[in-house]
Parts: structure tokens; sequence; C-alpha cells
């Protein structure tokens, strides 16, 4: 989703021009994106790492593990 909407940003601040697009999507520092800060390199290869949270196994789909004692 968050990748998604950076590109579609991106296509609206270049139009069709893919380098353009590219230029955009490097300029890109979402700090509100679900999974981590969403930023991109010089080619449009994302930037920095993922935060992802935990699950257990027998919550339901998406509940985040419960912090261990």
């Amino acid at each position: 989703y968050d990748g998604m909407r950076a590109l579609v940003a991106a296509v609206r601040t270049g139009g069709l021009d893919r380098w353009k697009i590219r230029a955009a999507l490097a300029a890109t520092d979402d700090a509100s994106a679900a999974t981590g800060r969403l930023r991109f390199d010089a080619h449009g290869n994302r930037r920095g790492g993922l935060r992802l949270a935990p699950v257990h196994p027998g919550a339901p789909a998406g509940a985040p593990a419960k912090p261990s004692r």
C-alpha cells in the first residue's frame, strides 16, 4: 500500500516520463508509512529497513504478539 501510494504520487509529479518518476521517488521521504520510513535511492529501490511486528501463532490475523515476560 505504502509503495503504491508513493508511486502514484511520483507519477503525478513526474508525469509519464520514467526519469522524472524515478527522480520523484528518490525525493520521497514518508515517515507515515506503515512499514517504517519510506525512502528510495536514485535507481528507485527502497532504502532502509522494514518495521515489522511479530505475530502470535494463535492470535487473530494481523494481531501483534503479546510481549514476553
